[in-house]
């Protein structure tokens, strides 16, 4: 094609764009589909392309027969007509004329050239088949795919060797049924009752017209689902769609069979054009209908709804009432004074989770904060394979499941349009902390604050924008495990639980998983679920607080003394059928005792005895100079020459200590650092002083 053709139908579609002469005629003919108008390229000639193009582009559209004493498609609709191999080769042109009610059609090439709408060919074995491109456009702006019109049959005799593969043939046309047969020779060829008046309104096909085998019609039904994958079956059709996230979003890989034949792609299920593209591979392989394919799909997306809808629904509704007998077996566990021990011994026995007693006490006891009014979040840090999620997960399970949020991920605001009920005392489970890394700062703001703000903009009566503020009570506390480093400014709000990674715990587990002995206690999992169901929410009142408070300079000992006051008051919490209580206006509160000291106090060298374990061994070599070094004020080059190492890496390290605040930067010159002044810290022993043993206490 020539070069000033396509320049001059890239001008023609600008024109359609912008001008209203152009949207009129659309109208006028009864196209106003954006979606037909994009995937047809159309575009409208008002006749003052000659007028503005440059006397070369000029010349040669004269030279082809667009322009003459005018635009040969003047006042027109253009339809641009591509060839076998995807060039443009021709021009058609619609134009309305609405006092005779009727339609002019013209062509750039006498006898028209190519088929307009060939690209469908490629890819479906069902076409709707057409003579005029009015009755084409008409039958896509019904929302009927596949559609092709040739302008003369010359043009289909020329494309047979790509009409091979079409097995079903919808003809809309006056006389021409045996010259179509001809060209699809091995395609059913079905006549269509259409008056081929221009302005004749298009009707789909009737049921009577349309031939007996329709796999279409077939119900979705569900197959099952399982392992990350759920599988449909539409008649002679199955979809196996391979996700772990379906209730999140939509993208889905879906292996599709039929009659042996297999096709496998990624889909977006919730977008109409990814749908239609997957249906159209999928047939053209499985040798069946686009139509169909993407029908069965769109089944698929109700069924995926439905069942979305339902798991909703069970996680709004609430656990059923115990008997007489699961209560009072609940509340014999409960009043057991080795009720956290017997939890740990479930991760066991129940899961498989050999050793790490410190690690199973602390996730218990994190997951039990969910019942305070600040709850904590614990971390459980480790390589692939150290059994980090096996641990989360297993805490969760011995829980009521009323009280769990599971997720693999989270977007930036799922959070604020969570159901209020579910953001109150629940224990939130990320398997991996990837998962969490959109929703970092809500997630930061729930555990600080105990509550989400979101400000939003609505329109009153339609008219006034008006921000109002959304105020989301959220009383969570989380759990999740990673692989990765975690940005100091989140770590700090996490306890650390460190996991066993030695050659003595990797022979245990392995032992664990050859005798295969756990699993199998599925009544004491639900002993203990039932026994979680009557924990309430309460406030912990600690008498001996302030003989806890020990001496720090360190900043993050705050956050720290936060968290061993929160596990305090999570083991008083879970045993607080054990404990004194008291009602403040319809709160329920529990005052902690020395017992629930001493049952913490082993776990608290996770919060509180190492802070230098949030360093990286470049920052803690740099802390065992400043010390050696003995002076108060230090700069950059001071201690570069100390150590021999260059000025960025110093420079850098030294930051690293000022974000924790174990050094003061002095900034007085254009914003640059230029001296370091040292917290009084302590590099041996335990980082910070120890918090009082329990018999300090006495």
């Amino acid at each position: 094609m020539h070069p000033a053709a396509i320049e001059l139908l890239q001008y023609y579609q600008k024109e359609l764009r912008e001008s209203e002469e152009g949207q009129a005629a659309l109208t006028m003919l009864g196209i106003t589909s954006p979606s037909v108008i994009q995937h047809y390229q159309l575009g409208y000639a008002s006749g003052k392309a000659k007028g503005i193009c440059a006397r070369a582009t000029l010349k040669a559209l004269r030279e082809i027969g667009l322009v003459d004493r005018k635009e040969l498609f003047s006042k027109h609709i253009v339809l641009p007509v591509l060839g076998q191999d995807g060039t443009l080769v021709d021009f058609w042109g619609i134009r309305p004329k609405p006092k005779a009610g009727t339609c002019r059609v013209i062509y750039w090439h006498t006898p028209p050239l190519g088929l307009f709408g060939r690209g469908c060919l490629r890819t479906s074995s069902e076409v709707l088949l057409c003579e005029s491109p009015i009755h084409a456009l008409q039958l896509a702006q019904q929302g009927r795919q596949n559609v092709v019109a040739f302008g003369d049959v010359r043009a289909l005799e020329r494309e047979r060797e790509a009409l091979t593969h079409v097995e079903r043939v919808y003809l809309y046309s006056r006389g021409l049924e045996g010259a179509v047969k001809e060209c699809f020779a091995s395609a059913e060829v079905v006549k269509m009752k259409l008056k081929l008046r221009s302005n004749d309104p298009v009707t789909p096909p009737a049921e009577e017209d349309r031939p007996a085998r329709d796999p279409g019609s077939a119900p979705v039904e569900l197959l099952g689902q399982g392992g990350g994958t759920i599988s449909f079956k539409v008649g002679e059709f199955q979809y196996e769609l391979d996700s772990q996230s379906t209730h999140i979003n939509l993208r889905v890989q879906i292996r599709a069979k039929h009659v042996g034949r297999l096709y496998l792609d990624r889909c977006d299920l919730g977008s109409a054009t990814s749908r239609r593209t997957f249906a159209r591979g999928c047939a053209s392989r499985l040798q069946a209908s686009a139509h169909e394919i993407e029908e069965h799909l769109c089944g698929m997306v109700e069924a995926l709804e439905k069942l979305d809808e339902e798991k909703r629904r069970a996680a709004e509704e609430k656990p059923r009432e115990l008997s007489a007998v699961e209560r009072s077996e609940a509340m014999g566990i409960l009043q057991s004074r080795d009720l956290l021990d017997r939890q740990a011994k479930a991760l066991q026995t129940c899961f498989g989770y050999v050793a790490e007693p410190e690690n199973k006490r602390l996730a218990l006891l994190v997951a039990a904060s969910r019942l305070l009014d600040k709850p904590v979040a614990g971390i459980v840090r480790g390589p692939a394979a150290s059994g980090k999620s096996a641990l989360i997960l297993a805490v969760s399970k011995i829980i009521c499941p009323w009280h769990v949020l599971y997720f693999s991920r989270m977007t930036a605001q799922s959070l604020y349009f969570l159901p209020r009920e579910q953001l109150a005392h629940k224990l939130l489970v990320c398997d991996e902390y990837e998962g969490l890394e959109d929703s970092e700062y809500a997630l930061r703001t729930m555990m600080s604050n105990q509550s989400l703000s979101l400000a939003i903009t609505v329109r009153e009566g339609g008219r006034v924008p008006v921000t109002r503020t959304v105020e989301i009570p959220a009383t969570v506390a989380v759990l999740v495990s990673t692989t990765q480093q975690v940005n100091i400014e989140n770590l700090s709000r996490f306890i650390e639980l460190r996991l066993d990674t030695s050659g003595e715990q990797t022979q245990r587990v392995l032992g664990a998983l050859a005798t295969g002995n756990h699993c199998r206690d599925t009544a004491e999992v639900e002993r203990l679920r039932r026994a979680s169901q009557l924990l309430e929410p309460c406030s912990v009142e600690i008498p001996y607080a302030n003989k806890l408070v020990y001496q720090s300079s360190i900043v993050l000992a705050r956050r720290q003394f936060a968290q061993v006051v929160g596990l305090i008051s999570a083991h008083a919490a879970l045993y607080q059928y054990q404990r004194k209580i008291q009602e403040d206006g319809g709160k329920r509160v529990v005052f902690a005792t020395e017992e629930d000291y001493e049952a913490v106090y082993p776990l608290l060298g996770h919060v509180v005895d190492h802070v230098e374990e949030h360093l990286s061994p470049a920052a803690m070599e740099l802390l065992q100079v400043l010390d050696r070094m003995g002076q108060s004020v230090v700069t950059i080059r001071s201690v570069q020459y100390e150590l021999g190492w260059s000025y960025s890496k110093t420079y850098r390290t030294m930051g690293e200590l000022v974000e924790v605040e174990l050094v003061r930067a002095d900034r007085h010159s254009a914003g640059t650092a230029k001296q370091f002044e040292r917290a009084p810290y302590q590099v041996t022993g335990h980082g910070i002083r120890k918090i009082l043993p329990p018999k300090g206490l006495v």
